[in-house]
């Protein structure tokens, strides 16, 4: 089990899942987590639950811990200008496919928005600039979080993770421990993975002086407010509903009705 490749994102959100056992992990964005499991080159990564969504039958996650949310993120946004029902291109942060795809549906679904998405060409920095009305922008991670720092005062900025409580009342899900079906021992590397995270949980205030950078007062409210990293009933049901919604609207072959978990 000593051996078993495992990827994870950089963002400080994660930090409470993996603090102290950064040697065992590789760091990339989350869409290259997916590509790597995707190739057979990662066995297991914190991943988009929506390469899982996608891929049902290949993976299973570890059960009880990942990153989710119950109203506001702060951390997964779309920065606008005007309103949502008159957006015309929306640029995408391809560093997040989940993301990318909960903001698909949401102004589907709930707005009656359907814009242009177009891929960043590199992944954001939290730096960019909208000039236009009509015009959007996904930003995700560490780069959302300096770009409300920094944002133009004309700037809307829609937090996806309160939208989406808004609109559904339920929690919503960003990222699970995925691992390979195949893998020996699913459930002990379940139970390490588990580990990981409760050796942190109490921790909140000595993660974020040590990874907050110039503002670890806010770094403890992101990780002690904003982000949920128990994976409950409630947090379930609002995967299921996120799985829903893509297959109503053509982002996944079908709605896969049971997942699995160990």
């Amino acid at each position: 089990m000593s051996r078993v490749r495992l990827g994870c994102v950089a963002f400080l959100n994660a930090k409470p899942l993996v603090h102290g056992h950064s040697r065992e992990v590789a760091l990339m964005p989350p869409a290259e987590i997916a590509r790597q499991l995707a190739d057979n080159r990662l066995e297991g990564g914190l991943c988009p639950v929506f390469a899982w969504l996608r891929e049902p039958s290949r993976y299973v996650a570890a059960d009880g811990i990942g990153i989710a949310c119950r109203g506001a993120v702060h951390s997964v946004i779309l920065a606008h200008r005007g309103p949502l029902t008159e957006l015309r291109r929306v640029r995408l942060d391809g560093a997040s496919r989940s993301s990318a795809n909960l903001l698909r549906v949401l102004l589907a679904e709930f707005h009656d928005s359907r814009p242009e998405f177009v891929d960043l060409p590199e992944p954001a920095s939290g730096d960019e600039r909208l000039r236009a009305a009509g015009d959007g922008m996904l930003l995700i991670g560490d780069a959302a979080i300096r770009f409300r720092r920094r944002r133009q005062s004309d700037v809307q900025v829609l937090d996806l993770g309160e939208e989406w409580l808004r609109c559904t009342a339920l929690p919503f899900v960003f990222a699970v421990w995925l691992l390979r079906a195949d893998l020996p021992d699913l459930a002990g590397l379940g139970d390490r993975l588990r580990g990981w995270a409760a050796e942190n949980a109490d921790r909140v205030d000595e993660l974020a002086r040590r990874y907050g950078g110039d503002d670890p007062a806010f770094a403890a409210h992101y990780l002690g407010e904003c982000i949920r990293y128990r994976i409950g009933r409630a947090e379930k049901r609002g995967l299921a509903k996120y799985a829903e919604l893509l297959a109503k609207y053509g982002l996944i072959a079908a709605n896969p009705r049971r997942l699995r978990w160990v």
